[in-house]
């Protein structure tokens, strides 16, 4: 039985022995007017748009004891009404429901069963328990994180974390006596009261790194998103313990996912307001009265305050103090490459792919010295044909080094492979080129 109540989501009503009672809520409809059984453990309702039928049944799972004060959402799959026109369930049993829609040329009514769009369907919410990672030192205030992240509409990233002295796991969120975990969004949507992390239009805080999410970024959607790690709801907010629990759950329509490819949490914060402020700007608060339940204190909301600045500048100077990498072949950025090969001699194809490219620069300083030689021939038809640099290569005892330019065989693991000796470092390690394999 459907049921209407003025102000509130309709209801569904099912026979529990001589009586009706409420099963759950309908989440966001009002006023649906229809239903049919769809199979043993669903419910399928029909409801207005405005003045006319929407253009969907709605189905909603049926199971268990009934859960009175409960606002069940309906599943992902989207099932579309065809000229629904005045539509409402037929009055029939069977497997699958079938709905009357507008009349057809000679026929005075149309009846339809409803069907399902195919398509993919994800899991609502899934979760996963990250550590314990260890920061090295008892009373560590963990700082901030970055995360690759996609959220379309409706999906969220909560990121849950609490900071512990031991390295026991800790109950989960929601569980009983579970501790007091500190939530983090990743979301379009604001929530008050919880931490929501900001868009950043760089593609990683790491200098000159690359995305781990694999798209181009989108404002607000997709790409990299940092927050300052915070504890709601107490007087001094620090997230503070040795050892880090990140509980991440990640929330969607069915329809669309969010996606998390990487998270990175900072640890050690430095307080710019410890550091550069006078003394009696910092936290009075410690102990049992710092972890109370209330409002920030003013010394707590200035340090999170300048953070907002010292997130940005710092990323700034780590760019500044990164800017080598652009003259590091395994780092620059692919059309550095050919300026890097014009400046150390070394002639770069333009057609070449970028790979082979870093390969014969990283490869150059061991090269040059093989120029006219059988081994210069051999290192640019290694190199002409995917091989890549190694270095760090142990010689096995007793073995003789291998002369810059010849050939050798390289094991890894119970693997052996065709490799061609370019030099030896202090200490015995060896650099050496061998194909892809």
């Amino acid at each position: 039985m459907l049921a209407w109540e003025p102000g509130a989501d309709a209801s569904i009503l099912t026979l529990e022995g001589n009586a009706f009672v409420r099963r759950f809520r309908l989440e966001g409809l009002r006023f649906p007017y229809s239903l049919a059984w769809a199979g043993e453990d669903r419910v399928a309702v029909l409801a207005g748009d405005n003045s006319k039928p929407a253009r969907q049944a709605f189905l909603y799972p049926v199971e268990g004891a009934p859960t009175p004060d409960v606002v069940t959402a309906p599943s992902g799959q989207i099932h579309p009404l065809i000229n629904p026109g005045e539509a409402k369930f037929a009055n029939s049993i069977a497997p699958v429901p079938h709905y009357l829609a507008d009349p057809e040329a000679g026929v005075a009514t149309v009846e339809r069963p409803l069907r399902a769009l195919s398509g993919t369907k994800f899991a609502r919410s899934g979760s996963v328990m990250i550590g314990p990672i260890d920061a090295g030192r008892p009373g560590c205030v963990w700082h901030r994180f970055y995360a690759d992240a996609a959220v379309p509409d409706g999906g969220v990233i909560t990121i849950n974390a609490l900071a512990t002295e031991g390295r026991t796991p800790p109950k989960l969120p929601g569980e009983a006596q579970a501790p007091s975990w500190a939530p983090h969004r990743i979301a379009r949507a604001r929530v008050d009261g919880i931490p929501n992390a900001s868009w950043v239009s760089q593609s990683s805080e790491v200098p000159f790194a690359e995305s781990a999410l694999g798209c181009a970024p989108w404002p607000n959607r997709a790409g990299l998103w940092t927050v300052l790690l915070q504890q709601t709801g107490r007087k001094v907010r620090r997230v503070t313990g040795r050892y880090l629990w990140l509980h991440v759950t990640l929330e969607g329509d069915s329809q669309a996912t969010p996606e998390l490819a990487a998270l990175r949490v900072y640890a050690n914060r430095l307080s710019w307001r410890d550091q550069y402020l006078p003394a009696f700007y910092r936290e009075p608060l410690s102990g049992p009265d710092a972890v109370a339940a209330g409002p920030a204190t003013p010394n707590d909301f200035l340090e999170r305050m300048l953070h907002l600045y010292e997130g940005v500048l710092t990323e700034a100077e780590g760019r500044i103090a990164g800017s080598w990498l652009l003259t590091d072949p395994a780092a620059a950025p692919a059309s550095a490459l050919p300026w890097i090969g014009e400046w150390i001699g070394v002639a770069i194809d333009p057609a070449d792919s970028a790979e082979r490219s870093r390969q014969a620069l990283l490869a150059a300083p061991y090269t040059a010295a093989l120029n006219g030689t059988l081994g210069g021939l051999l290192a640019a038809l290694e190199l002409g044909t995917g091989g890549r640099l190694y270095q760090g290569a142990r010689i096995e005892p007793g073995d003789r080094a291998p002369a810059p330019g010849a050939l050798a065989v390289a094991t890894v693991g119970d693997m052996a492979t065709r490799a061609l000796a370019l030099g030896m470092a202090q200490g015995g390690s060896c650099t050496m080129l061998a194909g892809a394999r």
